[in-house]
């Protein structure tokens, strides 16, 4: 019992960082090739973050290194002349460079992140008749798309008549006899109207795959707090992409829509927390390692067909998700370093390199602190509560 718990968590575990690696890579190669087109000597490509020596690490004919650190929550190319003035000189100095080709070379890797995030989300939409369903967390018009209201089952009550149907947490609710489901509101209109009556429901189990119908008869005299079919909602919506021109260009569109929709949410759990004066709001709904670990060994646990559709649009949400937050005006980040560039390009001066890595330095400890607080809170989410 114990050996095959052993290989699980280690199957999980390789999972893991290989969706995590292909994430990071794929940022870093951005980076790479920006520097290759500019003639910007690349010193190392590393996969790791470098607070110790390298697991593994080889020097090319170019004198590259290739490197693996085993803080592997990261990865950095390491440019010549990218910590400061002494090598402004050398024509393959990333300093060197004017402000504006600095700053393709900056933003290259997350324009890398978004354009995994295009070809995994045309690649999840092939693979369920190009539907999705997204968390109705914030108002928002996705483009290119129709859009409705479903709701999602986050608890089922045992011996309830979901219950009974055979309805399970995760379970999206579409059509009730064959109408439309318009959001929570509509779910309990329809059940209320239609209580002591044997129902159809058409459902989904949280991907837009394998529909299934059951037959469920709400209750005209729930139990307290219960409703008449026993069931805790929530709403999603639904986006899809019907006709053949909207399939053309859905990967684009719903990429731009999920990056939108994403600082949206986030915007809307900053100005919570704000109004609140307390971190819960953020801190809930943010995800560190530990969060996205625990997150994949669920999908595993699942299986099958849907465990690598889930893991797919996970990577999709993640590439999008990180190419926004590189691009923040925050030190450490590549948007933090890519202010800086857009200043001397503007003033004509560049800020003296000993401040700028000092500031760097302080992102850099701020981030490592943000990482330990979102770890800590998954952690007692999974572990203890």
């Amino acid at each position: 019992m114990f050996l095959p718990t052993i290989l699980v968590f280690l199957f999980v575990l390789l999972i893991f960082f290989v969706v995590l690696s292909v994430l990071v890579l794929v940022h870093e190669f951005g980076h790479f090739l920006a520097a290759k087109f500019f003639k910007v000597k690349v010193e190392e490509f590393a996969l790791g973050l470098p607070f110790t020596k390298p697991l593994f690490s080889k020097k090319g004919k170019d004198k590259m290194i290739w490197a693996v650190y085993p803080v592997l929550f990261g990865g950095f190319v390491r440019l010549l002349g990218e910590e400061g003035d002494e090598e402004r000189s050398n024509p393959a100095s990333f300093v060197h460079k004017t402000p504006w080709a600095r700053a393709a070379i900056l933003l290259a890797g997350v324009t890398m992140n978004l354009v995994l995030g295009v070809v995994l989300l045309y690649m999840m939409l092939s693979l369920s008749s190009f539907k999705t369903f997204v968390p109705d967390f914030a108002k928002y018009n996705f483009h290119n798309a129709l859009q409705a209201k479903r709701v999602i089952v986050t608890d089922v009550a045992k011996g309830s008549p979901s219950d009974l149907a055979g309805i399970k947490d995760g379970d999206i609710l579409v059509s009730v006899d064959g109408q439309d489901i318009n959001g929570s509101e509509g779910m309990m209109n329809v059940t209320k109207q239609k209580s002591g009556k044997s129902i159809n429901i058409k459902l989904y189990h949280q991907i837009p795959i394998n529909p299934r119908n059951v037959f469920a008869i709400p209750r005209a005299n729930p139990p307290k707090g219960e409703g008449p079919m026993g069931i805790k909602i929530a709403d999603v919506l639904e986006i899809s992409y019907p006709a053949f021109s909207q399939k053309l260009i859905s990967g684009f569109t719903l990429t731009y829509d999920m990056g939108v929709y994403t600082m949206k949410v986030l915007g809307t759990l900053i100005s919570t927390s704000v109004a609140t004066r307390t971190v819960d709001p953020i801190a809930k709904n943010l995800s560190g390692p530990v969060g996205i670990f625990n997150v994949i060994g669920s999908f595993l646990k699942i299986g099958g067909f849907e465990a690598f559709f889930n893991i797919v649009q996970l990577m999709a949400l993640m590439t999008i998700s990180l190419a926004i937050f590189n691009v923040l005006p925050f030190p450490a980040l590549d948007g933090g370093r890519l202010l800086f560039v857009v200043i001397e390009g503007i003033t004509g001066k560049k800020v003296k390199a000993n401040w700028e890595r000092h500031i760097h330095q302080i992102g850099m400890a701020l981030l490592l602190a943000l990482m330990l607080f979102v770890t800590f809170n998954d952690i007692v989410r999974i572990f203890i509560k």
